[in-house]
């Protein structure tokens, strides 16, 4: 699997990916809205944590300097 997202995105990622984690968990949506911000929280920290986003890798977008993509 080739790595595709760039440090600072990595950083990014997994901190707004627990902020909405603890968001979720403490109630401040209720219904589809909940499941909602349970999804972009966990895709936000897995994808953060593994530097691999399926999404940007199918769109051909990566956000490392030019030249770095590599396998984990």
């Amino acid at each position: 699997m080739l790595e595709n997202i760039g440090r600072e995105d990595r950083l990014i990622r997994f901190v707004a990916g627990f902020i909405y984690l603890g968001l979720w968990f403490f109630g401040a949506a209720r219904g589809p809205a909940a499941f909602a911000l349970g999804f972009v929280a966990i895709y936000a920290a897995v994808t953060g944590a593994m530097g691999h986003d399926p999404i940007y890798r199918l769109l051909g977008f990566s956000t490392l300097p030019e030249g770095r993509e590599r396998e984990n």
